[in-house]
């Protein structure tokens, strides 16, 4: 075998399943509008994105061995442990299929793309909602899972269950769900995400969410396409900044803002 020091570095993945798909619903009139919006009764530029209960999982897949002084991976093992499922709440958006036609003409990842985009949108939450991010979670979907069914592309946020740090916004997720006869919540019943959740203000500013994303991804003066600490990487990756591309997140921001629009 190899001789000297390694180290293993732990594959993960995550999956994401809303047990709805119905778009959010118009604010309650007597909630308070975002600060960076218009006070004026103009309309919106924006919809809202979507908001709805979600399984998320976490999957761990296997884990390589690195050489500690050339930093290179010369092993891979594949492991098969259960899945922990975790009932939240999500804000997402669809990425139209443009936006892979486009990063794929260019020669660009698209995967990658997605992930860094995500990245820059969660760092984004605290200039627009005055939420924490590290209240939430976005979908790191690095590393390719065979084992999971095929999603379609999604820039998601969602709310972290169980969270102890930050200002407490994923915590107060006001959602509630069935239960059945022994009085055990069912994981599959049919759950509501309350007006009032953190969650759900983030979906009806989720465009400008987007926005600034997207400025934060094409001012950023570092010269790398994986970026920095400023624009698309963040510290909480569970798949350590891995697989990310700015070039190919400015094409999947733009096209997510576009389909908010109108």
């Amino acid at each position: 075998g190899k001789e000297g020091k390694y180290k293993m570095k732990i594959n993960k993945a995550k999956c994401f399943a809303p047990l709805s798909s119905s778009p959010s619903p118009s604010p309650p009139s007597h909630l308070p509008s975002s600060s960076s919006q218009s006070t004026s009764n103009s309309p919106s530029p924006f919809r809202p994105a979507s908001c709805d209960p979600a399984i998320l999982t976490f999957r761990i897949l296997g884990y390589n061995l690195v050489d500690q002084t050339t930093h290179e991976p010369f092993e891979k093992v594949d492991l098969f442990l259960p899945d922990l499922m975790q009932i939240t709440n999500a804000a997402h958006v669809l990425v139209p299929a443009a936006a892979k036609m486009d990063c794929v003409v260019r020669h660009l990842d698209f995967r990658a793309g997605v992930h860094a985009a995500s990245h820059a949108t969660l760092a984004c939450l605290p200039m627009l909602t005055g939420s924490d991010p590290t209240d939430f979670g976005c979908l790191c979907d690095a590393v390719v899972d065979a084992r999971n069914e095929v999603t379609l592309p999604r820039i998601i946020i969602y709310e972290k269950p169980g969270c102890t740090g930050g200002c407490g916004g994923g915590c107060a997720s006001g959602m509630t769900r069935n239960q059945n006869k022994s009085g055990k919540t069912d994981p599959l019943g049919t759950s509501l995400v309350s007006p009032f959740s953190s969650c759900r203000k983030i979906a009806r500013r989720f465009g400008w969410i987007l926005e600034a994303a997207l400025e934060r991804v094409r001012k950023c003066g570092c010269q790398r396409d994986t970026g920095c600490t400023a624009c698309v990487q963040i510290h909480d990756c569970k798949t350590y900044n891995d697989k990310l591309s700015r070039t190919a997140a400015e094409i999947v921001l733009v096209h997510a803002l576009m389909s908010l629009q109108g």
